[in-house]
């Protein structure tokens, strides 16, 4: 037992836990400063109260340009927004049973879903073969992985998801790759 587990009773591993699991967590990284915890500490001891292992530095950085607490918090923010944009057409997240993370990278935002629902089934996929090995490796609980070349098509049967998303994906491609995409995604 690490010395962190140590040091909070029971109780208080459950509450983490459970705010944790309503998404309570970028509160918690917002105070890293005032806890006098590094980034790297309290990473760990989200990891052994039951939360998702946040990926490595280097995977981070590459996605968001951050470490630590503003990774955390944009994939947060990134659900919140797509629940925001879903509630204005009476829909929610928890209301489709197959979803696509189109260019998941290191899990950023799929490790924030609900995961309510056992039936639900994820996908997620993406060009970079080392955030997708590190993914299947520490969130297959959560999706399943595949890395996809830079150019359509897609492993997967027409009209096979209820929704798909994506994050900052089109702005980094080339015009004509992002309607090459389009016509794909929308098969589905």
């Amino acid at each position: 037992m690490s010395s962190f587990r140590k040091l909070i009773p029971e109780p208080v591993r459950a509450l983490r836990r459970s705010l944790i699991a309503l998404g309570h967590l970028p509160d918690l990284w917002r105070r890293v400063e005032d806890l006098g915890v590094s980034v790297e500490q309290l990473q760990t001891l989200v990891h052994e109260l039951g939360g998702a292992p946040p990926p490595p530095r280097e995977l981070q950085v590459r996605v968001v340009g951050v470490y630590g607490g503003g990774f955390l918090q944009s994939g947060h923010q990134a659900v919140a927004d797509m629940e925001r944009v879903l509630g204005r057409h009476a829909l929610t997240l928890s209301k489709f049973k197959r979803i696509l993370d189109f260019g998941c990278g290191c899990g950023r935002v799929l490790r924030c879903l609900p995961q309510s629902d056992p039936r639900r089934q994820l996908d997620a996929t993406d060009i970079d073969a080392e955030a997708i090995s590190w993914c299947k490796t520490h969130y297959s609980h959560y999706a399943r992985f595949a890395v996809n070349s830079s150019a359509p098509p897609l492993d997967f049967p027409n009209d096979c998801f209820d929704f798909v998303y994506g994050i900052s994906i089109f702005t980094h491609l080339p015009e004509e790759m992002q309607f090459a995409w389009l016509r794909e995604l929308h098969a589905w």
